[in-house]
């Protein structure tokens, strides 16, 4: 744990740029958000994995809610850049756009750093994202499967 949190203070230290130093807008910012996250859960349903290693930082840390029906145990799942590309490219979240039923709120931006809720057929993500090297990237995420019901 103290690895991985570690790396997350670096990796927000090296990739540290102000907004005002490159004269970029709070609409040009959201945008910015807003397409890293598109790329995320629609290169997740369309099976395209080159969309989703565009959207994510290579230290990426995607942790997924799950109980386990069986014993009702809470346990946490874990996925990194890599298995995320390959699952994507494996095509596991496939599903036909009229199905997504995809939508992004921005939570929160504080200079180089975002929080984006991302609700879509299957799945509620909480991303967060950092700008880094003039790009925004997810490097955490946090996830739970809707309930079937919800589908």
């Amino acid at each position: 744990m103290r690895q991985i949190l570690l790396t997350v203070i670096l990796t927000l230290f090296i990739c540290t740029t102000s907004l005002a130093q490159n004269g970029e807008t709070a609409q040009q910012t959201e945008e910015a958000i807003r397409n890293t996250v598109m790329n995320y859960i629609e290169g997740w349903y369309e099976g395209k994995p080159e969309r989703m290693e565009k959207a994510l930082h290579p230290d990426l840390a995607k942790r997924g809610v799950q109980v386990l029906p069986e014993t009702g145990a809470t346990i946490l799942i874990f996925a990194s850049a890599r298995n995320m590309v390959e699952y994507t490219r494996a095509g596991y979240g496939k599903l036909p756009e009229e199905k997504r039923n995809i939508e992004i709120t921005i939570l929160d931006v504080y200079k180089t750093t975002a929080s984006v809720k991302v609700s879509s057929a299957k799945y509620i993500d909480y991303a967060h994202l950092i700008k880094c090297d003039g790009k925004w990237l997810i490097v955490n995420v946090l996830w739970e499967f809707l309930p079937k019901e919800k589908e």
